[in-house]
């Protein structure tokens, strides 16, 4: 059984950042954490992501 797409009601990447001004550096990284848990969590498991995909993605691959 594949669920329809849900809309979010959370804004998880405010959620992760709160009230704080990161530096550009900073909010890359946070937005890269963000992509990242959305393509781990996605419902379709058809679209959702791989370990080997996970691995590579920019989050994980790219140095601070």
């Amino acid at each position: 059984m594949t669920m329809s797409t849900i809309n979010s009601c959370r804004d998880l990447q405010k959620e992760l950042i709160g009230n704080q001004e990161l530096p550009p550096d900073q909010l890359k990284k946070v937005s890269q954490l963000k992509d990242l848990l959305d393509k781990i969590f996605m419902l379709d498991n058809s679209k959702r992501a791989t370990a080997r995909e996970c691995m590579s993605h920019p989050f994980i691959a790219e140095k601070i």
